[in-house]
């Protein structure tokens, strides 16, 4: 049998939609009509007298106009009624004021003497209860589901604040989420007991398995996006020890960034169990470094050279130019970047070449004539790099010079090196490399800003340690973990090219910029939380520790008791200062290098590494290793305890 419930929830808004303007009009006529009505009745104790019917009757039509006038100054006969809010009830309010000044000034105008004042405030009152109160019926209509005989699942909000709340009303607003949200969870202390859109916040995470038993819980959503990856942790723990499924909503990041919605719920990923407290970020400083201006990103199509991209956009460059040596990549990033150029003005041109090729490289740079020059191309896997030096070195050193010698030459403004934690105390050629670029950019004699950022592992980089965790896990295992005491840094792609854009804005020149990279983390411990997200226990995947491999180190630093830590105006940027190489040295030496590299002679080039890079092959103590932090207020006391008196 039809439920004519149903068919009318289905056809009415269908006629409505293609009538709206006329419906539009009658409705919001009609609720001045009736609140101009009522206000009589209750003037009058519900019996309008006869000596008043006659002004009552001329003055309707009028009233009716200037509210409804008022209406579509304030934009309340546009609003969709089913998305009603605060800001239309602060609408109404305000046409309602103006409507009853203009209700009055008309009034005053037909019967000055016997017009019964208090009929301006009771309209007033009653067209805006009566036009709110309908719109509110209706987005209670729609939010009612179509079905009530469908199953819907009995879901737990795991936090209750204003993305918790949102992601109830947008349940209730879809009728295609099959969810009935029974309660909310909260650690604070301050929510519990309380009750958000009529749903009560319940006791804190400890007690979720109980919550979960108790009232018949068949899915939790985490609504906790600015929650610190210490915090997730503890979170995602107890929601498998409730042993229902899970969810989370996006991290701040991600919505802010655009790349997800509220509504777009996933599975948990070790990108939450990582994640640290948003970066605040200098914007006016970032624009004024990048707005208007004609940006180069060589290693465009990699894993930060392509966020790089992204985000340079957002600050409206006159021009962005890719560059890459790899077609596909570059193909798949002009595909990528296709939905950012449409609400863009910014032309974006893509670039396929290699950064050792000088002719090309100086006619691009002609071309292009580029401001400020972001240079993430490098080979970066270690052991690849320690079984191909020449390779290594000839991309991540000449490479480099060549790139930041056309910046130079070409009069652009900046020029952003993103280097590597790998260059400090480097154990490997890769890591020597870079530390090579480093020193080579602060000698080129031209008036460009040249600035390298040093910062460890990115999650989710192409050939980094997640992925490849990750597919292990999906085949079935075994995993394999260097060593048990194996420790990286690491940041979210996002939040790394985030602090590197502000640091090229902070680089007045010849600076080393380190970004504060949290504390490392175990790999191991990575493997294990890889492991329970993937829904396993840690018996069902077999862990293999394969050894060290050539070049890599237990531990990466950022820097060592010889660099000079110096703050920055932004918390979480800092810069190493050391003495280099002399200038004569080392272009002595890097001339050398270039010989051997030219000839492909791999003992001459190891042997030359050494000189360039003294540290290289010296592994220090951890005992040296100074974290972040402590040698950022090491260096503050310092100066403190200097200064004079």
């Amino acid at each position: 049998m039809t439920n004519p419930f149903k068919v009318a929830r289905r056809r009415l808004p269908d006629f409505v939609v293609r009538h709206r303007a006329v419906a539009s009009v009658l409705a919001n006529a009609l609720v001045i009509m009736a609140a101009y009505t009522g206000a009589f009745l209750l003037r009058f104790d519900l019996t309008i007298p006869s000596f008043y019917h006659r002004t009552f009757l001329i003055t309707l039509p009028a009233v009716v106009c200037i509210q409804y006038l008022s209406f579509q100054l304030f934009k309340l006969t546009r609003g969709w009624w089913r998305y009603v809010g605060m800001g239309d009830f602060m609408a109404a309010v305000k046409a309602s004021i103006v409507g009853a000044a203009g209700h009055a000034v008309f009034a005053f105008l037909v019967d000055r003497r016997s017009y019964p004042r208090s009929i301006f405030l009771l309209t007033a009152i009653l067209v805006v209860g009566l036009s709110m109160g309908v719109r509110l019926a209706v987005r209670l209509w729609r939010q009612v589901p179509v079905d009530r005989d469908k199953s819907r699942k009995r879901l737990l909000i795991v936090g209750a604040g204003d993305t918790g709340e949102a992601l109830l009303r947008e349940i209730r607003q879809s009728p295609r989420m099959a969810y009935q949200v029974v309660a909310f969870v909260d650690d604070d202390v301050r929510k519990q007991g309380a009750y958000i859109n009529g749903v009560p916040v319940l006791d804190g995470t400890d007690q979720l398995a109980d919550i979960v038993s108790r009232f018949r819980i068949d899915e939790m959503i985490v609504a906790t996006p600015s929650a610190s990856g210490a915090e997730m942790r503890t979170i995602t723990d107890r929601c498998n020890e409730a042993g229902v499924p899970f969810k989370v909503m996006p991290s701040t990041w991600e919505v802010l960034d655009g790349r997800a919605g509220l509504g777009a719920l996933r599975e948990v990923d070790i990108n939450d169990l990582l994640r640290r407290p948003p970066v605040e970020l200098d914007s006016a400083g970032i624009n004024h470094f990048l707005h208007g201006k004609r940006v180069l990103v060589t290693g465009a199509a990699g894993s930060i050279g392509s966020e790089i991209c992204r985000q340079v956009l957002r600050f409206g460059p006159a021009a962005l130019h890719c560059l890459d040596h790899d077609e596909n990549a570059l193909f798949f990033l002009e595909r990528s970047l296709q939905s950012v150029q449409a609400t863009t003005q910014t032309p974006i041109k893509y670039h396929l070449a290699d950064i050792t090729d000088a002719t090309r490289i100086d006619t691009l740079f002609s071309l292009t004539s580029p401001q400020v020059v972001f240079h993430a191309a490098a080979h970066k896997h270690v052991p690849m790099i320690e079984a191909n030096p020449v390779e290594g070195l000839r991309n991540n050193v000449f490479g480099t010079e060549l790139v930041a010698t056309m910046a130079g030459r070409h009069d652009a403004e900046a020029f952003v090196l993103i280097s590597t934690d790998k260059a400090v105390n480097p154990s490997s050629v890769m890591g020597a490399s870079k530390r090579i670029a480093e020193q080579l950019i602060q000698t080129l004699p031209f008036s460009t800003r040249y600035t390298a950022v040093r910062f460890g592992n990115v999650l989710g980089s192409q050939g980094s340690v997640v992925p490849i965790l990750k597919e292990q896990i999906a085949a079935g295992g075994p995993i394999t973990v260097t060593h048990p005491d194996m420790r990286r840094y690491f940041m979210t792609i996002p939040e790394a090219v985030e602090l590197v854009i502000q640091a090229g804005a902070m680089g007045q020149g010849d600076e080393i910029f380190m970004l504060d990279m949290g504390e490392p983390v175990k790999i191991l411990d990575l493997a294990n939380d890889l492991i329970r997200l993937s829904g396993l226990g840690p018996g069902d995947i077999e862990i293999v520790f394969s050894g060290v491999r050539p070049g890599e180190k237990l531990y990466e630093e950022l820097y060592l008791e010889v660099e000079k830590a110096d703050t920055t105006t932004h918390p979480k940027i800092l810069i190493a200062r050391r003495e280099g190489v002399a200038d004569d040295r080392l272009n002595a030496l890097l001339a050398e290098l270039r010989r051997a590299v030219d000839s492909c002679d791999e003992p001459a080039a190891r042997r030359l590494i050494p000189l360039l890079v003294p540290e290289y092959g010296k592994r220090s103590s951890s005992d040296n290793v100074i974290p972040l932090a402590q040698a950022a207020a090491a260096q503050r006391e310092r100066r403190i305890t200097q200064s004079p008196t």
